[in-house]
């Protein structure tokens, strides 16, 4: 077989083929294992810096003030050249928008003395009453020649705080006028704040501790006093206790403290003014009861009298009648006061 042609064999006929390579199309075979990674590439070139964002602001003035000796005066700021800082107040103070750290600067030109005198000229940012000074700046007057003072400083400054810029001069010829000023202020870096990022994952609980050892079983009450305290009143009755139709006897209320031998002596107490009380002299009764009330009745042991307490106040016997088949006990005195002895 060779090139397109074909050649029929017969039985027992040779084929001699040379030596060589027989090409076919055949499948393709499988991919070899993918080799490591090359070495990382070198770093590029960086980019430029981006932008800081700043503001500033800057009042000026060129209003004269004549300033006096060892005075201070407030001197006028009232013209904008820029603002993106500041609240205007007046056309003599400010107020910062925003509290915070600032780079302030203030000047002022001082004019020319009337002769030879010089001394100082001083100027100083203050708050409005002029109590608190910030920055202060002063200089050797010139004496032929305008005078020019300044200073600058960071500054923290409070945005409820007025500020303003106020001078004074102590030259011996008299008062020197201010005749320009200006005050600056600059913040560097107030873009505007990135979104706040979101908020972290929860940590995981941390083991508990081992429990604490059993603490000693309490001792409870040693005596009866410890419970003998008022419920939720000390007067009973009273507001917040529960009193029955008739009598009105107190008993606890549904919020009332669990002390029930504080409510066991107060009923007890209520029910012993309202049985036959039995004393054994008029001097034990009047201790016992030094204001008896009205309706009570009584009795002493020492005369056999009884006693009862009428609306008026007044305490008379209690007259009773005693039937009996025996004598009257002999003797005057010898029956209780108020009885009426009939023998039968």
């Amino acid at each position: 077989m060779g090139g397109s042609s074909i050649t029929r064999l017969r039985n027992g006929e040779t084929v001699s083929v040379r030596t060589g390579v027989l090409r076919g199309a055949g499948p393709q075979g499988p991919m070899g294992p993918q080799g490591p990674a090359g070495p990382a590439g070198a770093q590029g070139v960086p980019g430029p810096m981006g932008q800081i964002n700043d503001a500033m602001t800057r009042l000026t003035s060129t209003a004269s003030v004549p300033l006096s000796n060892s005075q201070w005066y407030d001197m006028a700021i009232e013209n904008v050249v820029l603002n993106e800082l500041v609240d205007i107040v007046d056309a003599y103070s400010f107020k910062v928008s925003e509290s915070g750290n600032y780079v302030v600067a203030i000047s002022a030109d001082f004019a020319l003395p009337a002769g030879a005198g010089s001394g100082k000229r001083s100027i100083r940012l203050t708050n409005s009453a002029g109590a608190v000074t910030y920055l202060t700046g002063y200089a050797e007057g010139v004496a032929n020649d305008i005078t020019v003072v300044r200073a600058a400083d960071v500054l923290a400054l409070d945005a409820s705080v007025t500020y303003k810029v106020q001078g004074r001069t102590n030259d011996p010829l008299g008062a020197i006028s201010c005749v320009a000023r200006s005050v600056s202020l600059l913040r560097a870096g107030m873009g505007p704040a990135g979104p706040e990022g979101p908020e972290g994952p929860v940590g995981l609980t941390g083991p508990q501790g081992p429990a604490g050892p059993t603490g000693p079983p309490g001792t409870g009450y040693s005596s009866f006093n410890t419970l003998d305290v008022d419920g939720d009143a000390t007067v009973v009755p009273a507001a917040g206790n529960n009193t029955t139709a008739d009598q009105g006897v107190a008993y606890p209320s549904g919020t009332a403290k669990p002390k029930t031998v504080y409510y066991l002596r107060h009923l007890a107490e209520f029910f012993e003014k309202r049985i036959v009380a039995r004393f054994a002299t008029a001097a034990a009764r009047t201790a016992a009861r030094p204001a008896p009330a009205q309706g009570e009745v009584w009795t002493l042991v020492d005369t056999g009298a009884w006693y009862t307490r009428e609306k008026n106040g007044s305490e008379p016997y209690l007259a009773r009648v005693i039937v009996s088949s025996s004598a009257p006990p002999a003797g005057g005195g010898q029956a209780a006061p108020g009885v009426i002895w009939i023998q039968t």
